[in-house]
């Protein structure tokens, strides 16, 4: 039996806000002014936003027309949220407008970095939580976590959506899975999908076959966007059919792949496979 079910992706950039105000003064300066004595119902925060000159320079691909998507990928710069201000008048009015309207983001903790452009009396803004993905070459070390957490999470007993388990025995780390999964994330990325069956028509089963693992059960989960082991494995915990996978006691093995972009809209792919060897 193969379970096939698929976490939708969590990356994304935030809402952009407009505004028309002035800005006379360092954008940096008046956006940590507001961000380290807080704002409405907003506590201060210790430390300050950092200027990047990526952002800097997506600020001005921005104000020169592009979208601010493109204008992120042309600069090299990846987010995880950001949120993006375009004011024009004199310091008090932006002042008002960061206190208001960006009072939120600008005391948001997960929005570290600032890059800003100014054209006459005109300024954009973008702050901006980077994209922090795990490295390829920490392949044995994301896969051990996966594995550490998976097993965490199957011994003790829990509730997947409707069903109920036991707690379930250890699975142990099998390469050839590993090898499976990781062909899968590098393809749907490669191919710019994200499914259970690849563009070829084959199914976690036939992967698993062609890397020469001989199963009697198999199962398979798949997410995108979690930025690390973690975030993963509990994206797959709070989805109940992700959820019985992990704790099915039937599985006895594991493998795990996870590929990410170098470049341009960045993403990263993580794959599970589940499997018990037949004898």
């Amino acid at each position: 039996m193969t379970a096939f079910i698929a976490v939708a992706s969590i990356l994304a950039l935030g809402a952009s806000v407009a505004a028309h105000a002035v800005v006379d003064a360092s954008a940096l300066t008046q956006s940590n002014a507001v961000r380290l004595h807080g704002c409405s119902s907003h506590r201060p925060l210790p430390n300050p936003l950092q200027e990047r000159a990526a952002l800097d320079e997506a600020a001005r691909r921005w104000a020169d027309g592009a979208s601010l998507t493109v204008a992120l990928q042309g600069a090299g710069y990846r987010p995880r949220r950001t949120t993006a201000l375009h004011v024009s008048g004199g310091d008090p009015a932006l002042a008002e407008v960061l206190r208001t309207q960006l009072c939120a983001a600008v005391t948001d903790a997960d929005l570290s970095e600032l890059g800003s452009f100014r054209s006459g009396g005109s300024a954009w803004l973008i702050l901006a939580a980077p994209l922090v993905l795990p490295p390829v070459a920490d392949a044995a070390s994301q896969a051990a976590q996966i594995l550490q957490l998976t097993n965490r999470a199957r011994s003790q007993p829990r509730r997947c959506g409707n069903r109920s388990f036991a707690a379930a025995p250890p699975l142990t780390l099998e390469p050839r899975l590993s090898e499976a999964a990781t062909a899968h994330a590098r393809d749907m990325l490669a191919q710019h999908y994200f499914d259970h069956r690849d563009l070829a028509g084959r199914t976690p089963a036939d992967r698993v076959r062609a890397h020469g693992y001989h199963y009697v059960i198999v199962g398979e989960n798949i997410a995108s966007g979690a930025t690390d082991a973690r975030e993963a494995v509990q994206g797959w915990l709070e989805s109940p059919g992700h959820c019985e996978n992990i704790m099915d006691p039937r599985f006895t093995q594991l493998g795990v792949g996870f590929a990410d972009t170098e470049r341009g809209t960045a993403r990263i792919d993580w794959v599970q496979e589940f499997a018990a060897p037949a004898h």
